[in-house]
């Protein structure tokens, strides 16, 4: 073998021995987290001899409705929430408690990208979202009488940069469910203490 071939051989190896180190220091991208927090605060005891949850909500696999398109639900999300933080405070009351999920809806809207000379290197915003939380409670006697309702919503928006993939949206659509669940509950206590005061077991 020449020394000249010998050169042309060696040369590339080199090359590729000095950039493996930087491939491989490479870290890895994180995995994300979908876990949700504990919301509000101290559960509510209500004046009543049992609780029901009911979802009166479906969610929708249709743009531009994409609630039904999200890894951790809203409607779950608020119903698992309601089960835990709302306690049937008199067991042997008549009274019964029903958290009903009127709304969990996501409405995604695609919008229209222009590109201008001093646009062609940075990316605009493409797509936009808004999320819907919404649920009432109702304290209702044995006879189905109601005897008092107190009712919440909240709403968050986000926005995407062209190019987005699905894992984007799935973890902004995540970031935007935690941030509404937050208003919300703040915003449910509030109203069931208010409008609910005399139905709280204390």
């Amino acid at each position: 073998m020449s020394a000249f071939v010998s050169r042309r051989t060696l040369l590339p190896m080199a090359g590729a021995l000095l950039l493996a180190p930087r491939v491989l220091a490479q870290p890895a991208r994180p995995a994300v987290d979908f876990a949700v927090p504990n919301f509000g605060g101290a559960p509510l005891r209500l004046a009543a001899g049992r609780l029901i949850v009911t979802r009166a909500f479906v969610p929708v696999v249709q743009p531009p409705r994409y609630d039904g398109s999200m890894i951790v639900s809203a409607t779950e999300t608020m119903a698992d929430w309601a089960s835990k933080h709302l306690l049937a405070g008199w067991p042997n009351s008549p009274r019964t408690a029903v958290f009903t999920v009127r709304e969990a809806s996501l409405v995604g809207q695609n919008l229209r990208v222009e590109k201008g000379i001093g646009d062609l290197f940075r990316k605009q915003v493409a797509e936009r979202y808004t999320l819907k939380l919404g649920a009432d409670l109702e304290i209702q006697h044995e006879t189905g009488q109601s005897l008092g309702l107190a009712a919440a919503e909240a709403t968050t928006n986000a926005s995407l940069l062209e190019g987005a993939k699905d894992a984007d949206r799935q973890v902004t659509w995540h970031n935007m469910l935690i941030a509404a669940m937050d208003q919300f509950t703040a915003a449910f206590d509030n109203t069931v203490r208010s409008q609910l005061q005399h139905h709280l077991a204390g």
